[in-house]
């Protein structure tokens, strides 16, 4: 169970925040986005200019490590991503990552404009943006609850044979637990514009098929968001997606349990008094 850890003062916070569970499971795959470090980041190509089909046809050849010393020698540039590991060696995303994408949503949506306070209305409340900055956290419920634990339920088995796919592995219990280890990798191609101009490049990035994460939100009970607001910025969310090539449809998610622990009561608004 989430904690607020040991602080003499931890009651005093709990009684002052709404508290709700949330289970997001994925639609397809979940990318990372931290990169890797050392010399393992030794495979990302800068690519020429290329017709579609050529791209297709390049990324074949790297994948069957049919590459020619020529386009190694053109390697720029390292990108291989993975995930975030927790003191016990568990994949994790770290709860920034979902505090960001909700402000993204809040943004695109005009939801800080529209819960600031209206004097013409006697209302009363601290501001919205500075809420959601201060007063809005995500907190894992295993582990040290600033990173969140990635579950599965079964892994890739290595092929067998050189060529074959590799085999998906159900855990025997059918159960989603956290994991030390990514189920695989996948290449993407991506576009990079500096000073050298623009041009496209492979990026590698380690993955979970379908994956759930577990996790409360907790938020203080000022007036600003309640528990419906909360609903609609994660229903909004679930088509934008998490992690990397959200914009290649990846990360998408369905809110799959929504558990309010605590919901205190809407504070009422100012009555102006002649």
């Amino acid at each position: 169970m989430c904690s607020v850890g040991k602080s003499v003062l931890s009651d005093i916070v709990l009684d002052e925040v709404n508290r709700v569970r949330i289970v997001l499971e994925f639609r397809d795959k979940l990318l990372s986005g931290i990169p890797q470090s050392g010399d393992m980041l030794d495979y990302f190509i800068k690519m020429k200019q290329m017709s579609d089909q050529e791209k297709e046809d390049f990324i074949l050849r790297i994948q069957k490590g049919a590459m020619t010393d020529d386009e190694k020698a053109e390697m720029k540039e390292t990108s291989w991503t993975t995930f975030e590991k927790d003191k016990d060696g568990f994949c994790c995303l770290w709860h920034n990552n979902i505090k960001a994408m909700l402000r993204e949503i809040c943004s695109v949506t005009g939801t800080f404009m529209s819960k600031r306070a209206s004097s013409k209305k006697g209302e009363e409340r601290s501001g919205s943006k500075q809420t959601f900055q201060h007063g809005f956290n995500v907190k894992g419920t295993e582990g040290d609850g600033l990173r969140i634990r990635i579950l599965t339920n079964g892994v890739y088995a290595r092929a067998e044979k050189r060529g074959e796919e590799p085999k998906w592995m159900p855990f025997p219990d059918g159960k989603y637990v956290p994991v030390k280890q990514a189920h695989g990798y996948v290449d993407r191609i991506k576009h990079i514009s500096d000073a050298s101009g623009k041009r496209s490049a492979i990026g590698r990035h380690d993955f979970f098929e379908k994956a759930r994460l577990q996790f409360e939100v907790w938020w203080l009970a000022n007036g600003n968001y309640d528990v419906d607001d909360l609903k609609k910025l994660f229903a909004l969310a679930q088509d934008d997606g998490l992690g990397a090539s959200r914009s290649q449809g990846l990360g998408q998610f369905d809110v799959i349990e929504f558990t309010v622990i605590k919901e205190h009561p809407k504070k009422k608004k100012a009555v102006e008094t002649e």
